[in-house]
């Protein structure tokens, strides 16, 4: 008996040994465990922006035909896309009521005016007054500017280009009743095509009206083509933060169409720039942050972003040269956290 318990004894003992010399068991659970980061020290780099913004064709040139006078549709005989010639007729309304009231004042106004004339050769011999006159040199003038509202609202009838344009709309078919205003055609100048591009309030100060800039436009080809900035609209969008530019192609394309994808290449003069890769900026409901390394433990700062490039982003504000700032191992990283670099590089 005395036997077994001192088995029993030796055996306990070499299995607590085993157990302490686990490095999975006990050791481990008393480790505390380690944060780990990558960091980058951030260093000026003399760079200039080049950038791809995608902006579209537009036509400053477009009208909407209306009709200035209710009648049936006689004649429409352009559809899209159609290429018309200034004066050329684009609608035709019905305008058999509109002669029958143009005859009818002609007829009047013809009748005023042998009535003021008999008047006068009857005040020769004394047989007429001068107020009868005056009358009917009144009555005569009446019925001339009534011959002359039909005639111009028989003019309305039908409706020419009011310059060589192309058919972008066709909105009613020969035949439709046309309220009076009406839409009944869009059209569009094509020597009238220019290029509307949002551009990133950093960037909008550094461009002139009549700078040079390089376009493609996807739809007609890789071919580029060298643009002139014609304006810069003054407002600034308070959401994008972007303003607009509007850039002219002298000649236009062959081809190009308003609503066109369009790229526009920028550039920028060099200077020195703060640059962190895109990944270690943060944001909250306060903004925008990143983690600096400090005393081995992670610190929020507070920064202003500015243009991204390629995949690095521009800190205007909140950061200074040497900062380190982690870059990954942001999973359960708080403020005053101890952490462990495992690597060190520079921007």
């Amino acid at each position: 008996m005395r036997i077994n318990i001192r088995i029993f004894i030796y055996i306990s003992i070499l299995l607590w040994l085993v157990a302490c010399a686990d490095p999975d068991v006990e050791p481990t659970k008393r480790a505390k465990k380690m944060h780990f980061v990558e960091v980058t020290q951030i260093q000026p780099s003399e760079i200039g922006i080049e950038l791809q913004r995608l902006g579209s064709v537009k036509a400053k040139r477009t009208v909407n035909i209306v009709n200035q006078e209710e009648g049936i549709i006689k004649q429409m005989p352009f559809f899209e896309g159609d290429e018309v010639s200034k004066n050329q007729l684009l609608v035709r309304l019905d305008d058999d009521l509109i002669n029958a009231q143009l005859q009818k004042a002609a007829v009047s106004r013809k009748k005023v005016a042998l009535d003021l004339q008999r008047l006068k050769d009857l005040h020769a011999q004394q047989l007429s007054t001068e107020e009868q006159i005056s009358h009917a040199e009144t009555a005569l003038a009446v019925a001339e500017a009534d011959e002359k509202l039909q005639q111009t609202r028989l003019s309305y009838t039908k409706i020419t280009a009011p310059f060589d344009a192309i058919i972008s709309q066709r909105l009613l078919e020969p035949g439709n009743a046309a309220p009076r205003y009406t839409s009944l055609l869009t059209i569009y100048d094509p020597a009238s095509l220019y290029i509307e591009v949002e551009v990133s309030e950093l960037l909008l100060n550094q461009y002139t009206v009549d700078d040079e800039l390089t376009v493609s436009i996807d739809a007609i080809g890789e071919q580029s083509y060298r643009g002139r900035i014609s304006r810069i609209h003054p407002l600034v969008d308070s959401d994008t933060r972007t303003g607009t530019m509007e850039i002219e192609l002298t000649p236009v394309p062959r081809g190009a169409r308003p609503g066109q994808l369009v790229s526009v290449e920028l550039r920028s003069v060099e200077k020195p720039r703060l640059l962190l890769p895109f990944k270690a900026l943060r944001r909250d409901k306060q903004g925008e942050f990143v983690y600096l390394l400090k005393d081995n433990k992670a610190q929020v700062q507070r920064v202003k972003a500015g243009v991204y490039i390629n995949e690095r982003v521009e800190i205007l504000e909140g950061l200074q040269n040497g900062d380190y700032v982690i870059t990954k191992g942001f999973l359960d990283i708080k403020p005053g956290k101890s952490v462990v670099v495992v690597n060190e590089s520079r921007e």
